[in-house]
């Protein structure tokens, strides 16, 4: 089970308990109303965990409800919820049971942007792209062509596209096959159609 899932999970469980036990008059107005659905170790209990096993843990996830929060912070009275997760307590419970993290799929393209305007630019297009299920890197934060196309080269993708500031005044862009350095412009509307053709083909 993935970390997202685990989260995803966990927010679930508090909404459900949240509307299940919700006020059905006027409410009080608490600070905070935790709920404690988590056991903490304590004495005997505690020793018992430090021989059995290498990491002492309390809770993997907790939530609770938040009733007056809001109106605490300036806004109307009304109910709500919150829940967190322990990400280094997950990670270190998956590494004690030898649960496999899930692989995110190999990325077939990336994006390489040069310039401020094309990397404004490139925010919506990488939008559009990984909508249209398109696995895709990015290097935002590095400017050098050479670097970036590096950095294309070690992910091995397919294609890289190239967007600068001609291409956005344009409204084009590069499509660069990374085997044989083809290039080609296209333009932007174009481009999601382009690559899921030129995918689908490999």
């Amino acid at each position: 089970m993935t970390l997202l899932l685990i989260i995803l999970i966990v927010v679930a469980v508090g909404v459900g308990v949240w509307y299940i036990s919700k006020p059905k008059g006027p409410r009080p107005l608490p600070m905070v109303q935790p709920v404690q659905g988590l056991k903490t170790l304590s004495g005997s209990e505690r020793q018992d965990q430090d021989r059995t096993q290498t990491i002492l843990r309390s809770a993997l996830v907790g939530g609770g409800r938040y009733d007056a929060l809001v109106r605490l912070m300036g806004g109307k009275d009304i109910p709500a919820v919150g829940a967190a997760a322990g990400v280094e307590r997950i990670i270190a419970l998956m590494k004690e049971k030898q649960l496999p993290a899930a692989e995110e799929p190999a990325p077939k393209v990336f994006l390489a942007q040069l310039g401020d305007l094309p990397k404004k630019k490139s925010l919506k297009l990488l939008e559009e792209l990984r909508k249209a299920k398109i696995n895709i890197a990015e290097a935002l934060g590095r400017d050098s062509l050479r670097t970036q196309l590096a950095r294309a080269d070690k992910l091995e993708v397919a294609y890289t596209l190239i967007l600068g500031q001609r291409e956005v005044l344009d409204n084009t862009i590069v499509i660069r096959k990374m085997d044989t350095g083809e290039q080609e412009t296209v333009k932007m509307e174009k481009v999601v159609d382009e690559l899921k053709n030129r995918l689908r083909k490999q």
